[in-house]
């Protein structure tokens, strides 16, 4: 005997996008940074929705003062 079912799947129009720091951040023009001298903890998984490190997005951000990196275990890239 074989059951089987059928299930809807449900709509995901209705359902809130979950955002990181890191978006929120950006969404906010990088506010809370702004005019601080700022040090990152990351490693080579700190990246946004398309793949890009927060290493670089944080560098090309205007309102960013990147003073320092910490990359714990395999460096900030993973190749160390």
């Amino acid at each position: 005997m074989v059951i089987t079912g059928c299930q809807a799947e449900p709509s995901k129009a209705n359902q809130p996008r979950v955002k990181t720091g890191l978006e929120v951040l950006a969404d906010r023009d990088f506010d809370v940074l702004q005019g601080k001298r700022v040090g990152l903890i990351t490693n080579a998984t700190g990246v946004d929705h398309n793949l890009v490190s927060i290493v670089d997005i944080f560098h090309q951000a205007e309102q960013v003062n990147l003073v320092a990196l910490f990359g714990p275990e395999h460096g900030v890239r993973g190749d160390y």
